[in-house]
């Protein structure tokens, strides 16, 4: 009797391991198992993930500058068609100036667009111009940078949050005063790690396209009226700067004309005798 029950024991110890054996390749299918629109489909083994999906699917941070220079036959329209294509898509002159020269009249504005607007109005200012001195678009990829600075705030915060909770423990003044010390250099640490995210932040959500035209003038046409009126100018000027020196030098005058008054009294005098 007791030799059957040992029978049946292996009998059902053996059954049990070939059912397990059964059961673990649906184990380890069920794990390398992910759900995807409502259906499991297999994940690739021994393949690293692709850098957005490393960083939870994060989207690149791209800075785009742009540099156009061309040449117009009408300033202000061109100045104000840049405005118009400016503000339809949602951007702002941070910049503008002008220089005038003797051949040449010149018209620069700076321009802060949305980044997703960026290329849509570079075409819009492209319109209707048939040859661009400069044309330049540079595109920075700082994913990296913008990653990293998050990380390090993110350890600096826990850090500060840790020596907060030191800090309310702490029952000697010495003990107080170098934590506070530590919690004041994280602090400073902390803001400017804030300020550099920041300023990449407002880099990357807003695009920069410096716009420059210009148009060339004939010598001796348009611009000589203007020069003759500024040569007038020039020497009237001098002659009010030439009598106000005087006036500032009036008590040299004053003496001057004195000695020469007695000078000559003096002179008379002498030929009398």
């Amino acid at each position: 009797m007791r030799q059957l029950w040992i029978f049946i024991f292996c009998i059902g110890l053996s059954a049990c391991q070939n059912r397990s054996k059964e059961q673990l390749p649906y184990v380890n299918q069920e794990a390398n198992l992910e759900e995807s629109a409502g259906e499991l489909v297999p994940v690739p083994q021994y393949e690293p993930p692709a850098p957005e999906e490393k960083i939870g699917g994060f989207q690149p941070k791209l800075i785009k500058t742009g540099n156009l220079e061309f040449e117009s036959n009408d300033l202000k329209k061109t100045y104000e068609s840049v405005r118009q294509a400016t503000q339809k898509h949602g951007g702002y002159l941070s910049n503008e100036y002008s220089n005038n020269y003797e051949h040449r009249q010149e018209q620069g504005l700076s321009i802060r667009v949305p980044s997703q607007n960026f290329d849509a109005l570079l075409a819009d200012i492209s319109q209707g111009v048939k040859y661009f001195d400069v044309r330049s678009i540079n595109v920075s990829d700082v994913s990296e940078e913008f990653v990293d600075a998050e990380a390090r705030l993110k350890t600096k915060k826990e850090l500060e949050q840790r020596y907060l909770a030191l800090l309310q423990k702490a029952s000697k003044v010495s003990e107080i005063l170098e934590i506070e010390k530590q919690v004041g250099d994280l602090r400073a640490e902390i803001e400017a790690v804030e300020g550099r995210l920041r300023y990449l932040s407002n880099q990357v959500g807003y695009s920069t396209l410096s716009v420059k035209f210009y148009r060339e003038l004939q010598v001796g046409t348009s611009n000589s009226g203007n020069r003759f009126v500024q040569a007038l100018q020039a020497g009237w000027r001098g002659i009010v700067e030439f009598g106000l020196l005087l006036i500032a030098l009036w008590p040299l005058v004053l003496v001057l004309m004195l000695v020469g008054y007695f000078w000559r009294k003096y002179r008379k005098r002498k030929v009398s005798q």
